[in-house]
C-alpha cells in the first residue's frame, strides 16, 4: 500500500478474497493481500542480484589465486543451490494448492450432479 492506495496486485487479491469459495482460496488471497508473495519475490531477486555481483567479481579477479576467490566461488554455488531448493519448495506448495483447488472443484461438480 502506497499513499493509502492499493496496487494492482492488492486490488486483485481483494477481489479474489471477496469471490473466494474455499478456505484455500481465502488463505491464498490473504497471503497475496498482505504481501507474503511479494516479500518472497523481493528476497529472491535480492539474493540473485547478490549472486550475480559476486560472480562478476570472481570473473574480474580471475587472474588472482587466493582463498577469498575460492571461498567466493564456493559461496555463490551454495547460494544458488539454496535458491533452487527454495524455488522447488514454492513450486511444490503451488502444486499442492492447485490440487486442493481442483479437488474442491471436482467435489463441487459431483455434489451438483
Amino acid at each position: 500500500m502506497l499513499n493509502d492506495k492499493l496496487n494492482l496486485i492488492e486490488v486483485e487479491a481483494l477481489a479474489d478474497l471477496i469471490n473466494s469459495e474455499t478456505q484455500q482460496e481465502k488463505d491464498l488471497s490473504i497471503k497475496m493481500l498482505t504481501g507474503y508473495y511479494k516479500n518472497i519475490y523481493v528476497k529472491l531477486k535480492k539474493d540473485l542480484i547478490n549472486c550475480l555481483a559476486r560472480s562478476e567479481a570472481y570473473i574480474d579477479f580471475e587472474e588472482e589465486e587466493n582463498d577469498v576467490k575460492s571461498n567466493l566461488y564456493s559461496d555463490v554455488g551454495n547460494d544458488i543451490k539454496r535458491i533452487i531448493e527454495q524455488l522447488k519448495g514454492y513450486i511444490i506448495q503451488y502444486e499442492v494448492l492447485k490440487n486442493k483447488s481442483n479437488e474442491s472443484l471436482n467435489m463441487s461438480i459431483v455434489v451438483c450432479n
